[in-house]
């Protein structure tokens, strides 16, 4: 039975911390993650989506960096 709700400092052992505890965990923890779409084994349907947005993406991407252009070259040349 509990007749107590205090806890102790087992709250401040509790804490998470997002950092790396050294140099050797971070270059662990990046050599386990994929780079390239490639890199991803046994999920094919995530890695055919992946590419499909990627590829979609990246075109649109241009295709809006070359409308700002024009937008540009059209507002210099009316002034």
């Amino acid at each position: 039975m509990i007749e107590t709700d205090d806890l102790g400092n087992s709250a401040v052992d509790r804490l998470i911390s997002a950092e790396a505890k050294s140099t050797q965990e971070e270059a662990i923890e990046r050599a386990l993650r994929p780079r390239r779409l490639a890199d991803y084994v046994g999920q094919a349907k995530i890695r055919e989506q992946l590419t499909i947005f990627m590829t979609r993406f990246t075109a649109s991407r241009r295709s809006s960096k070359k409308s700002c252009i024009r937008r540009w070259r059209t507002s210099r040349s009316i002034s």
